[in-house]
């Protein structure tokens, strides 16, 4: 399945936040980040987010997150707080320790409800559509622990979209690779459409991904 996500990342979010890391999908990456241009690809699904939101929308009233527990009230990551926690859990937790706690879930099971897994780590699998490295010592780096932070924007089977950062880098993935990845549901973020209306994506803060055998 192609993909066109052309985005603005949601670790712009992250970081008029004051707090970990999803990604918001859009036109362009924020100028809190960096101003380096944004990878893009190519879908012909007209409910995949492909349109411009302004930084001002992205950071209305974002306070930074002092919770401890899962915000299962609200499912918006831009004010549920949930991403500070999950990467205060998957701080000191091994990858290897991060997929043997991993459980196979539907992606659109997540997406319809994702309060019901908040606080587990789930396995999901799909087609990468945007692939990004973010350098250690860098403002996404930071608000992660201070080393490589990766990014994917995932399709899946059932066209759930998944907004997945990665505490580390996401290795040789590319773009149109078939990938696993393995952590916390965290929430949904909004993206603008081709139809002029919004494409929810789900978002992931995890510690592992895998690529599928049979790819170079």
């Amino acid at each position: 399945m192609k993909l066109r996500l052309v985005y603005m990342s949601l670790a712009a979010l992250m970081m008029v936040a004051g707090c970990g890391g999803s990604q918001h999908l859009s036109n362009s990456t924020s100028s809190t980040i960096s101003n380096q241009a944004s990878p893009s690809t190519s879908q012909s699904n007209s409910t995949a987010p492909t349109s411009t939101q302004s930084n001002a929308e992205v950071t209305q009233t974002i306070p930074p997150s002092h919770q401890n527990t899962w915000n299962v009230n609200d499912i918006d990551v831009a004010t549920n707080g949930n991403i500070d926690i999950a990467i205060s859990k998957l701080k000191d937790v091994s990858a290897s320790d991060v997929k043997k706690q991993a459980q196979a879930a539907k992606p659109g099971d997540v997406m319809k409800a994702p309060w019901k897994y908040y606080g587990k780590i789930v396995k999901l699998s799909g087609q990468v559509g945007i692939a990004q490295e973010y350098a250690p010592g860098s403002d996404i780096s930071q608000a992660f622990g201070g080393g490589e932070v990766g990014e994917l924007v995932i399709g899946t089977e059932d066209m759930t979209f998944i907004d997945y950062m990665n505490i580390g880098s996401t290795g040789d993935v590319n773009v149109g690779d078939m990938v696993t990845v393995y952590g916390y549901p965290v929430g949904q973020v909004q993206a603008d459409n081709k139809l002029g209306g919004k494409t929810a994506e789900l978002a992931i803060i995890g510690k592992l991904v895998e690529k599928q055998q049979g790819q170079q």
